[in-house]
């Protein structure tokens, strides 16, 4: 008995042009993932930035470009931050925990009137610009205090100004703003008693980030005064941020070290600039060039319990990051096979177990593809 001879599939195919349209969602559903979950957003969370990301996927599907997290990673930051600022508070980005307090017009209309309209009511739009501008003014004067805004400072400032959801004039506004001395600085009107605590723990974090210096604390300490907080609460502020600041660190090591092992035999040039944008994500400016170094340099990268002391939420916060990463490039069924292999052993190193990460994220995945997939795939 003879069989037919195996052929590859014409790439003008239907379902080899569906494939090929998926791979290049893949890779943004899962970059995003990476981000997200740098982050913190747990991956059961995820579900949640799917939604608020399907016009950017389906741009993709239509043939049109999209930011990505590796070849274009500041406007992919911009995006990102403004999908999580109304689902998820960014424990990186200075003055973000004001998104928690729902100052971000990504929310959209709240109460009784979002059953007949999704856009913020002017009430609404006017708290979030006058907060927004006194905390971006607070993040530039911070920044600046020590010379002029870095690159990665002038990203921070226009990320947290993006998160606010402000029309492009008034954030362009904000944006060219010179900074303003603290004298000036004053909350008004309807104040929630958590604004002035959250602008000063994103003060303390804009200045911990890059090393506090002394202009930087007696800039900060001048602010907290003027918005009415005790000298002791700014004390331990400034305590827990540079414990935050410190376990970002550890975490960022670990992550790099995760991303690269699990991808270990990839395409070295998109490993290596995956990896370098998931440092410039995780780790804090005084610390990222002893982390990117090795990466730099090509050192290779081996399992040797390093990371003991993470936290839990630390240690699935990289093994999850590491998963969502290591499904970027569309894997066969035999690599993803090895590299959940290189993934179960990063577990044992890191003392957990990654099973329900690896599914969730998969889920995660497989659920936003779908309805792109019906789309493209002709009966």
């Amino acid at each position: 008995m003879s069989f037919p001879s195996s052929s590859t599939t014409p790439a003008s195919a239907p379902d080899a042009v569906a494939a090929t349209t998926l791979a290049r969602v893949l890779e943004a559903v899962t970059e995003d993932a990476v981000f997200a979950i740098g982050q913190g957003l747990p991956t059961g969370e995820l579900e949640q930035l799917g939604k608020r990301r399907h016009d950017a996927y389906a741009n993709l599907v239509a043939g049109r470009p999209a930011a990505s997290f590796w070849r274009d990673y500041d406007a992919h930051y911009l995006a990102l931050v403004r999908s999580l600022a109304p689902i998820h508070t960014m424990s990186h980005l200075p003055m973000a925990d004001l998104f928690a307090t729902k100052l971000t017009l990504e929310v959209g209309a709240r109460g009784l009137r979002s059953l007949f309209s999704s856009k913020p009511s002017d009430k609404d739009v006017q708290r979030v610009k006058r907060v927004g501008t006194l905390a971006a003014r607070v993040l530039r004067t911070v920044f600046s205090a020590d010379g002029a805004l870095r690159p990665d400072e002038s990203l921070q400032l226009a990320a947290f100004v993006h998160g606010l959801g402000l029309g492009a004039e008034d954030e362009q506004a904000l944006l060219a703003e010179q900074p303003v001395d603290a004298n000036e600085y004053e909350l008004y009107g309807d104040i929630d008693p958590q604004h002035p605590r959250a602008i000063v723990r994103g003060a303390w974090l804009a200045a911990t980030v890059d090393g506090v210096d002394e202009r930087e604390d007696a800039l900060v300490r001048r602010i907290a005064a003027k918005l009415g907080i005790a000298e002791p609460e700014v004390e331990t502020m400034r305590s827990e941020v540079t414990s935050q600041v410190e376990r970002r660190k550890y975490v960022g090591f670990a992550a790099l070290d995760a991303v690269r092992y699990v991808l270990s035999g990839a395409e070295p040039e998109r490993t290596k600039a995956l990896s370098l944008a998931v440092g410039a994500l995780l780790l804090p400016e005084l610390h990222r060039e002893e982390g990117l170094g090795p990466i730099r340099h090509e050192v290779p990268v081996a399992l040797g319990k390093r990371h003991k002391n993470l936290s839990d939420s630390g240690r699935s916060l990289v093994l999850a990051l590491a998963w969502a990463a290591a499904l970027g490039d569309d894997p066969s069924l035999a690599t993803r096979a090895v590299r959940r292999t290189r993934h179960e052993r990063l577990g044992q190193d890191l003392g957990l177990d990654g099973t329900k990460l690896r599914a969730e994220v998969d889920r995660y995945v497989a659920e936003t593809l779908a309805p792109f997939a019906h789309e493209l795939v002709t009966p």
